[in-house]
């Protein structure tokens, strides 16, 4: 798998952990917005619909922004390998950040921090 390879010819763990982060974060946020537009649309007649329409399109909005800036982070990890420590830092910020914000999948924002980890601490 060439693709997987950076100039070294070795595989790059932190970008393999940080994009599947990112695509873990994606795939939580559109989770949020199916289980609680199927499940349960008429929830926004108990909490008031401006109320629950806001916090539900910022939290599912959230998710898809950090989800691409870490898959973005990441990307960049592999193309620029040497400003690994800077976009490993960009990850590991943003995954963070939707650690802290989301109550679900947090094992993507797990595999974040620790890709974002293993890109700060790799030798360049």
């Amino acid at each position: 798998m060439p693709e997987l390879q950076n100039t070294e010819g070795k595989y790059n763990l932190p970008t393999i952990l940080s994009v599947t982060a990112g695509f873990l974060i994606i795939f939580s946020g559109s989770v949020f917005s199916f289980w609680h537009t199927a499940f349960f649309p008429h929830v926004d007649m108990m909490m008031g619909s401006s109320q629950f329409a806001g916090s539900f399109f910022h939290a599912v909005t959230l998710r898809l922004v950090l989800g691409s800036l870490v898959i973005i982070g990441s990307l960049l990890m592999y193309k620029r390998p040497h400003e690994i420590r800077q976009w490993g830092i960009m990850v590991l910020v943003i995954s963070a950040i939707s650690f802290l914000g989301m109550g679900t999948f947090l094992i993507g924002a797990a595999f974040g921090i620790v890709g974002g980890s293993l890109a700060i601490l790799k030798k360049q």
